[in-house]
């Protein structure tokens, strides 16, 4: 007899972009009211964390406790195929700074293609090799550092920053004075890039600063009980090569998933929504949401009140994880909150 999978499924940016009104989140919802009557139904937990980061090394069984933020540099640089061996690296992918009269915000680079990416890196490794910094780029939106010795000072996760002032988050502590001069120094050299004048007569946004972040060296396995990992996400396929697991690619929907899952627990990374979010961009967000429900949400409801999951966890977004299994979706007798509602909870989080 076939053993249903049980499935852990990651979405941050979820419950909508900073700021999003009622209205919004209850758009979000419809027609089919789905997110409303699944979180109802299932069973609110603290997570572990905040952020995508966290929910993954808590889901592969590691330690979300680092005083210097999550060794995702290293874990990321094995995804894109390279080898972070003993080194302490530090992910420093290329980003655009759009400056306004009091506030200098980060936002996504746009598509960067290989040539580019070599050509930039190019222009500014020599740079860093002064220093005895190795910049290494195996991914054309992804670039990497490796330092001879870790520095002291701490930084700001990529997407805790992403649509926000830049100012609080430099580099802080003993050596910050140090990271912020190269991060300047930087700056400079892509601002004078052939390639960004490129870009620019193309009417594409400037790749015009980099973002240090993510520290680290590769941190041994912890206890993955995983059968199957599908993602595209760069650390969630990192975790996975390092709990010695074959990453899969994202399927296109929940029933292209469902036509290959054999039994024992599955994770599966949507990220689609984060970056729209995080930015602000309701319309984007809404549409995402919109084709997210139709592909995966919906199917998987009626997969598990089908009892064709043995049990759905969704996380990754907020201050709680949903568990829930096929007996608790068909309590249809349980009252569906609205989605707005459990949105405004996971944002504030449990109380105190």
């Amino acid at each position: 007899m076939a053993v249903n999978p049980e499935l852990v499924l990651l979405i941050p940016g979820l419950f909508g972009p900073r700021g999003a009104d009622e209205a919004t989140l209850a758009a979000a919802d419809m027609p089919a009211r789905v997110l409303g009557r699944l979180l109802s139904r299932a069973e609110a937990r603290a997570a572990a964390g905040d952020g995508l980061a966290a929910a993954l090394f808590a889901a592969f069984g590691m330690d979300v406790q680092h005083a210097d933020g999550l060794p995702e540099a290293p874990l990321r640089l094995r995804s894109d195929g390279g080898d972070p061996a003993g080194d302490y690296c530090l992910s420093a992918d290329p980003v655009h700074l759009r400056v306004g009269q009091d506030r200098v915000v980060l936002t996504g680079a746009g598509t960067v293609s290989r040539a580019e990416a070599e050509a930039l890196c190019g222009e500014i490794a020599a740079h860093f090799a002064e220093t005895g910094i190795r910049l290494e780029a195996p991914a054309p939106e992804r670039w990497y550092l490796r330092l001879p010795q870790p520095p002291a000072a701490g930084f700001t996760p990529l997407e805790a920053v992403l649509g926000q002032d830049i100012r609080p988050h430099l580099p802080t502590g003993a050596d910050a004075r140090t990271w912020r001069r190269l991060l300047n120094e930087v700056q400079m050299l892509l601002h004078a890039s052939e390639v960004n004048r490129a870009r620019l007569a193309r009417g594409e946004v400037e790749i015009n600063s980099v973002w240090f972040w993510g520290g680290g060296r590769l941190p041994p396995p912890g206890d993955c009980r995983f059968a199957q990992v599908w993602s595209d996400h760069p650390l969630a396929r990192g975790l996975a090569l390092n709990a010695g697991l074959v990453p899969h690619p994202l399927p296109a929907d929940a029933a292209a998933w469902g036509a290959v899952a054999a039994g024992g627990r599955h994770l599966i990374v949507l990220d689609r929504l984060v970056v729209a979010a995080r930015l602000g961009a309701v319309e984007e967000w809404q549409e995402t949401m919109r084709v997210l429900q139709e592909r995966w949400l919906g199917p998987l409801w009626a997969r598990l009140r089908a009892g064709r999951l043995a049990a759905l966890t969704i996380g990754g977004a907020g201050a709680f994880d949903y568990h829930i299994r096929p007996g608790q979706a068909r309590r249809w007798w349980r009252r569906a909150r609205p989605f707005a509602a459990h949105a405004r909870e996971s944002r504030q989080g449990p109380e105190q």
